[in-house]
């Protein structure tokens, strides 16, 4: 039939149901596991529930400022300093790089004509 419609120039019909749809699955989201007291006290250690909820506060340690010695910051800031350089040496050879690259595409598209 789609041989004949094609000798016609007519266009070829199409099932509208067996055109591919995207899925959209809903996220599942799944309830926590409530071991009992008492089966949990009868667990060996290793068995047992390890989920420790996230605080709702900051604690101490996150909180504190650090901070550095004269030696400890001169490495710090040096180190940043290197990165630095790096990030930029390499943002100049990715850019390089990128020319050389439009230039060669030119020249083969020059050849191919």
């Amino acid at each position: 039939k789609a041989e004949l419609m094609l000798e016609k120039g007519k266009p070829i019909e199409v099932n509208p149901d067996s055109i591919y749809k995207p899925i959209t699955r809903e996220e599942r989201r799944f309830n926590p596991l409530k071991v009992p007291k008492s089966l949990e006290e009868a667990q060996p250690f290793r068995s047992k529930q390890k989920n420790s909820s996230a605080s709702k506060s900051k604690s101490y340690v996150s909180r504190r400022a650090v901070v550095m010695e004269k030696s400890d910051k001169s490495k710090y800031t040096f180190l940043q300093a290197l990165s630095t350089v790096r990030n930029d040496k390499t943002a100049l050879r990715k850019a390089k790089n990128k020319e050389r690259m439009e230039r060669k595409r030119k020249e083969r598209e020059k050849d191919d004509e």
